[in-house]
């Protein structure tokens, strides 16, 4: 076991008393919580507990009461159990993710990063289709096993049904992705077509749009970064062009999902259309479940 500071300890604590006679593993951290390695019914899993209790109830996923073991979609996270502690047990998804893949594997092409893109939009229109919103969609959150192309969207504690008007006084959200209406502490069923245009830029530029200007700066607090994201909204990222694609679609796509105004923002739906269409035909094929791309 690896060495942990006192808080972690006290969540270990309760993560032996949940699940007794398990060996466990420190393997990551997140904004909200530890993430710990072991075994559940006899499958390897993915621990989340989360480190302060007091929010938990205002977690969306929590609040809305969002059955997470019944989302079940191959490119969507696993989720095996929800113990009542509020530990969220999971189907380890890899280690590597799309953030890394962007800015540190120049093994990864661009072609793979569009692919993996496309599987992504189905797990999206899975979650729409159901009246269901992820609501904090990033390449951080976009998980892979080493040497696949099988994305995994992790991290359903934001998990919101589009089909209830409730607002939020805590914001659980990342500025960069974010749509509008997220970070008012409201969510539509266009708010993750918001968020993929800013993944589907990053992966075209390889930062976020506006990267330079949303990168929290030292001395920066929360108001600062807010007051830059309003100002930088109903901007268009520049769009620089890419050989592989049809440019003309893609910038118009990219540009349609990241709309500020619901009704001109494109529909996920409208996204894998166009999607489809401004990428070459052999990509396509390598879209087709069976295929190892």
């Amino acid at each position: 076991m690896k060495r942990v500071n006192s808080i972690k300890y006290l969540l270990l604590g309760k993560l032996e008393q949940a699940v007794p006679g398990v060996d466990f593993d420190l393997v990551g951290e997140g904004g909200l919580g530890y993430i710990f390695s072991g075994e559940y019914d006899g499958k390897k899993a993915i621990f989340k507990v989360f480190k302060n209790t007091d929010f938990v109830d205002e977690l969306p996923f929590k609040k809305e009461n969002v059955g997470l073991t019944e989302i079940k979609h191959p490119y969507l996270m696993d989720v095996f159990d929800v113990l009542p502690q509020d530990i969220i047990v999971s189907e380890p998804c890899g280690s590597v993710s799309l953030a890394d893949r962007i800015l540190y594997d120049s093994r990864v092409s661009l072609e793979k990063n569009l692919v993996a893109f496309g599987k992504v939009l189905s797990a999206v229109k899975y979650l729409s289709d159901n009246n269901l919103a992820h609501t904090d969609l990033k390449p951080e959150n976009i998980l892979f096993k080493k040497y696949d192309n099988k994305p995994k969207i992790i991290d359903f504690d934001t998990m919101k049904k589009t089909d209830k008007i409730i607002s939020y006084d805590i914001i659980f959200c990342t500025l960069k992705f974010a749509a509008p209406e997220v970070v008012t502490g409201f969510v539509s069923e266009k708010s993750d077509v918001f968020s993929l245009g800013s993944i589907l830029y990053s992966i075209l530029h390889k930062k976020a749009p506006f990267e330079e200007q949303l990168t929290k700066k030292s001395g920066e607090d929360g108001d600062d970064r807010r007051k830059k994201y309003y100002e930088l909204l109903n901007k268009e990222p520049p769009y620089l062009g890419n050989y592989l694609v049809n440019n003309d679609i893609m910038r118009d796509l990219v540009n349609g999902m990241r709309m500020v105004d619901l009704n001109k923002r494109v529909s996920i739906d409208d996204a894998i259309s166009m999607f489809y269409s401004a990428i070459p035909d052999y990509l396509k094929s390598h879209l087709e479940e069976k295929q190892a791309f």
